[in-house]
């Protein structure tokens, strides 16, 4: 199943043929994401993408839908952090209709101030919903707390302050710094050729402007040292959500390979330390694991968990005690090739399809990956030695700080939470509504 990745008239492309069964999925891809917001229009980006969907100069938002509806396909947008893209599945004898109205959207919005009204208001609804999940609120206070004001600090999904104040001519311009052929990726899988690819983009998005711009070079975040505690402040909580998280490599870093490898042993399978300690031996809660969130320039090296006020002191002096033992002592190496076999043996999984390995493509050149990501994961995986591990480790984890955040009611769980960090070095009290207001 092979992936090619090609240019033709200045726009890039990346395809994977796969004709057993007769649909074709189709994307644009584009180079820019949340951290080109301009500051304080925290989800314009992810806004403007959105917002294509509402209406062109030939169709009204009833009338794209309808149109994607008529054919049995689907059409979606989607924004992250350092890339932004639209994309969908039709049925192969459907790709000209299909085209047509992808092409439409793509070149003639109109942005209906009415429609930017409507988006906001739902996006805002959207994340007043949020203030019910604990996960999220852990996870994006989380986030805020550890890349603090750098841009991978912006929330994607904007806050009710700057989703309030953004503009059509806000939307208008970041339309017009992100619809450009340099920063566009235009990708297909499925039952469609390289000609026909060709044929289609060149036909329906011929008319995309010339010139775009490199993603922007980020200075890198820089690590806090010291612990620090933030309790999102929340009424009525019968469990605790917990995070500890610090500041780790990007996806990039000549370490990935190793600490992916450290990630899975601790917390990242069913049969790892932390699990098995927290969830297995001490009964202290349903889930407890770890996790490495990688981007371009930076990550997050994190565990989460969730547990009753009973058990939070002994469960959050327990998951630091760990993560010092982790830092100081490292792994066996009984422990690192369990983790080796269930990354090597998953790996199939993620590139058994070719939208898969076309998405595995699109994940690599976002974050700027070796070329050669794919086809030497598992070799690359299968030679970390228990030194190498455990030197990746100790560099790339030690001093760089532990942020804790908990999901509670303040009065009842600060003392508890207090005792059982040992060094803390600050206590922050953020009520759980300003965690999508600021």
């Amino acid at each position: 199943m092979k992936v090619e990745q090609f240019n033709q008239n200045g726009f890039d492309f990346i395809l994977a043929e796969d004709h057993s069964v007769p649909n074709a999925s189709i994307g644009i891809n584009f180079n820019r994401g949340a951290v080109d917001d301009d500051s304080g229009k925290d989800g314009l980006t992810q806004l403007t993408m959105e917002m294509l969907l509402r209406g062109t100069k030939d169709r009204c938002r009833a009338e794209i839908t309808e149109g994607i509806d008529y054919l049995g396909a689907n059409l979606t947008t989607s924004a992250g952090l350092v890339s932004s893209g639209i994309a969908g599945e039709t049925l192969t004898r459907f790709l000209e209709p299909y085209m047509e109205v992808f092409g439409d959207i793509l070149l003639q919005p109109t942005f209906p101030e009415e429609e930017l009204e409507k988006l906001k208001k739902e996006t805002i609804d959207l994340l007043e919903l949020s203030l019910n999940n604990d996960m999220s609120l852990g996870r994006r206070q989380l986030r805020k707390a550890i890349y603090a004001d750098h841009p991978y600090g912006r929330a994607i999904d904007g806050t009710v302050k700057s989703l309030k104040s953004l503009t059509v001519d806000d939307v208008c311009n970041c339309y017009q710094n992100l619809v450009r052929r340099g920063n566009m990726t235009i990708y297909a899988a499925g039952d469609i050729s390289k000609s026909a690819l060709m044929a289609l983009s060149d036909q329906y998005f011929g008319k995309v402007a010339d010139g775009g711009h490199p993603p922007a070079e980020i200075t890198p975040p820089q690590p806090h040292p010291g612990r620090h505690l933030i309790i999102v402040d929340k009424p009525d909580r019968s469990q605790i959500q917990l995070y500890f998280g610090q500041l780790t490599i990007p996806a990039n870093h000549p370490d990935f390979f190793a600490l992916n490898l450290a990630n899975t042993a601790f917390g990242g399978s069913q049969q790892s330390r932390y699990t098995k300690e927290i969830r297995i031996k001490r009964g202290w809660t349903y889930h407890a694991s770890s996790n490495l969130s990688l981007s371009r320039d930076a990550g997050i090296f994190y565990l989460i968990s969730f547990t009753s006020l009973k058990n939070l002191t002994d469960m959050t002096r327990r998951s630091l005690e760990m993560l010092t033992e982790l830092e100081q002592q490292g792994f066996t190496q009984e422990e690192l090739e369990p983790a080796k076999s269930n990354l090597i043996n998953q790996f199939p999984f993620k590139i058994d399809t070719a939208e898969k390995r076309l998405q595995q493509q699109l994940h690599i050149r976002a974050l700027r990956m070796p070329p050669d990501y794919l086809e030497s994961y598992c070799k690359k995986t299968a030679a970390v030695s228990l030194e190498r591990a455990n030197t990746a480790i100790r560099r790339q984890l030690q001093n760089n700080g532990v942020t804790i955040v908990a999901v509670c009611e303040a009065t009842a769980c600060r003392k508890d939470l207090e005792m059982a960090i040992d060094s803390l070095d600050s206590v922050q009290i953020v009520p759980y509504d300003e965690t999508i207001t600021y």
